[in-house]
């Protein structure tokens, strides 16, 4: 995983070395943005407390976490 600013020359030098890499990551951040996306649409069409309750089955640990340090 590469961390930081790639100049456009960089990035494309990376993708005709590593086509496979390219594949594979673009795929990657096309589901995660799709998944994201997904999360973001339910969120906005919930309820106030159909949201806690996704948060109490999905990230409990964060509602106890902060309850209780």
């Amino acid at each position: 995983m590469v961390v930081g600013d790639l100049d456009k020359e960089m990035d494309m030098d990376m993708d005709m070395k590593h086509p496979q890499l390219e594949s594979i990551t673009r795929r990657m951040m096309d589901e995660n943005f799709g998944q994201v996306q997904n999360e973001f649409v339910a969120f906005i069409a919930s309820s106030p407390e159909e949201r806690v309750k996704t948060l109490l089955n999905k990230r409990r640990s964060l509602i106890y976490h902060q309850r209780f340090t």
